[in-house]
């Protein structure tokens, strides 16, 4: 009889088999966390527009607009001949007021208003970009750079919003703008893709993974529609209206690019009551529009074109069942002022009013509050 041999495996035999156990591991992970992914980004849920109005009488789902923030922008005050400042310190505090505020607003002027669930749409521009050559050479960091150090921080504002406002639902439709754009022209095929914003929203979903609170809406168009109640909001990045140079100023080519989105939406049965868009560095509204003002308020190009310059501002307005609050930034708006000489931030609210619905008719009504 011959003598036994050993029935292990040979040293690189072994070898291999770890390896491949390890890779096993990590490819199980991955799809864990895409799985994960796939279910935090999802279609627009079917509860915010209940087929049955709400049986309590106040009620109301608070929209906030984030948009325009080009994180990693230097604004120079000298440049702006002490007019405005802007960088990384800066973004910080106005971000970091804008979501300390909004729940105190929310219970300052909502106060016993039942929040089902809460809109936060972010509408592109995130980040400044490289889409200028001196954009590249003046940003206080490179795109990669900017990101890395944003998401964090978006990740955690957007949970202390559903941490202190108590709202279990938020919705946040996400859209990208021009300065997140990869390529130097923005293109017309896979444009969402080709952005940094795409790396942003999931990168900020993935870190709010297992908390299901948050309900992603990543749109792959440039435009995403959300029904709130009995109202269609469509939220758009606004770099698609062109134009804005005469005298009529920003309004005519809004209200050219408002009317060709609700003419598309009709003819596609999907009909909008109110758009809302950023790009324009400017807080107006109008009859169905209305465009935000940036974070960074103005800055070089448009005090160069003489435009009418802004304070950083975002609106935060509810909107109610009865579709009568509708988008309108004189009721609940975040204002928030550059000290010019220091380059802080000061913080108020501005142009803000208290809405309530009249027990007779459920309108919205307006009365003046005190401001601190």
């Amino acid at each position: 009889m011959g003598e036994l041999t050993d029935a292990r495996p040979p040293d690189d035999t072994r070898a291999l088999i770890r390896r491949l156990e390890k890779e096993i591991g990590r490819l199980e992970k991955d799809l864990r966390i895409t799985t994960a992914l796939s279910a935090k980004v999802t279609n627009v849920p079917t509860w915010t527009a209940p087929k049955r109005r709400p049986a309590h009488k106040f009620v109301a789902a608070p929209v906030l607009l984030l948009s325009d923030w080009h994180f990693g922008e230097v604004v120079d005050r000298r440049v702006m001949d002490g007019f405005n400042e802007y960088n990384d310190d800066i973004a910080n505090a106005r971000w970091e007021r804008v979501i300390h505020e909004v729940p105190d607003m929310l219970g300052r002027h909502l106060n016993g208003y039942q929040h089902p669930y809460l809109v936060t749409a972010l509408m592109g521009d995130m980040i400044s970009g490289d889409i200028h050559d001196e954009l590249a050479k003046t940003n206080e960091f490179t795109s990669p750079e900017t990101i890395v150090r944003w998401v964090p921080r978006i990740a955690a504002g957007l949970r202390y919003l559903a941490d202190e406002t108590g709202i279990d639902r938020i919705v946040v439709p996400c859209v990208d703008g021009n300065h997140d754009r990869i390529d130097k022209r923005t293109p017309m095929k896979r444009r969402a893709e080709a952005s940094f914003t795409w790396l942003i929203y999931h990168s900020v979903a993935m870190a709010l993974d297992g908390d299901d609170r948050f309900n992603f809406i990543i749109s792959r168009s440039s435009d995403v529609r959300v029904p709130i109640y009995d109202q269609a909001h469509l939220f758009v990045h606004g770099d698609g209206a062109r134009g804005g140079g005469g005298i009529g100023g920003i309004w005519p080519p809004i209200m050219r690019y408002v009317n060709k989105l609700t003419v598309a939406m009709q003819a596609q049965g999907r009909p909008v009551d109110h758009v809302a868009m950023g790009h324009w560095h400017q807080l107006v509204t109008g009859s169905g529009g209305l465009s935000t003002a940036p974070a960074k308020a103005t800055t070089s190009t448009p005090a160069a074109c003489r435009s009418n310059p802004n304070a950083p501002n975002k609106p935060c307005t509810p909107s109610h069942p009865t579709g009568a609050s509708s988008f309108h930034p004189r009721r609940y708006t975040l204002n928030r002022t550059c000290h010019s000489r220091h380059g802080d931030c000061i913080a108020r609210l501005g142009h803000h009013r208290s809405a309530r619905p009249t027990r007779r008719s459920g309108r919205f009504v307006a009365s003046r509050v005190r401001r601190r």
